[in-house]
């Protein structure tokens, strides 16, 4: 009788690189095993891909959102979190969850408000984001807002605040970084985990 044989040498015997004698009859039986599995994947052929879709994909890149031009990953500086409730939600009007959450950066300070579920039948979980940005230093014009999915340049939406700051907008369940465009610099939030 044959000595059994490992796998490797096995493997090695049905790509036939080595040679097949002095196989078991249980070791023949997986090498026989082997050769018909390569066989197989060897002759299973994938349908390529059909133009029309392709075709497809490639207009649907050009209607995505593109990040602003003045956003700056490298370039923004961090709001740290001061206060977040998530942990302790409260009761909000109409039986919604309402989370509370502050960030801060020098003179300036984020406060957001995420009520969830804006529409409890929703499967995509839209929660509304009410937002206060304010500064030691007044803000007497309009900042642009950009929401991004976290740590990418995916832009989700955009928005601006009104003159004193606040701004008001609805996401899907997720995690999301927020940049503001003060002046020249782009400030840009931690992540906000939605709800």
């Amino acid at each position: 009788m044959a000595d059994a044989h490992s796998t490797a040498d096995l493997l090695q015997i049905a790509l036939g690189k080595t040679s097949d004698v002095d196989l078991g009859k249980d070791d023949a039986k997986t090498v026989a095993m082997l050769r018909s599995l390569m066989s197989t994947v060897r002759g299973d052929a994938l349908d390529g891909v059909p133009s029309k879709v392709i075709n497809a994909a490639t207009d649907l890149i050009g209607t995505l959102p593109k990040a602003p031009l003045w956003f700056d990953r490298a370039a923004a500086i961090l709001l740290a979190p001061l206060f977040d409730d998530r942990p302790r939600l409260a009761a909000g009007l109409r039986g919604h969850d309402l989370r509370q959450c502050t960030y801060s950066s020098g003179d300036l300070r984020l406060d957001l408000e995420v009520e969830s579920p804006v529409d409890p039948t929703s499967p995509s979980g839209d929660c509304r984001i009410r937002g206060q940005l304010d500064s030691e230093v007044p803000l007497t014009t309009a900042v642009p807002v950009a929401i991004f999915l976290a740590n990418t340049d995916c832009l989700v939406t955009s928005t601006e605040t009104t003159q004193d700051g606040r701004f008001d907008l609805t996401l899907p369940a997720g995690v999301f970084d927020f940049a503001f465009r003060l002046g020249n610099a782009t400030q840009l939030i931690g992540r906000l985990a939605v709800p």
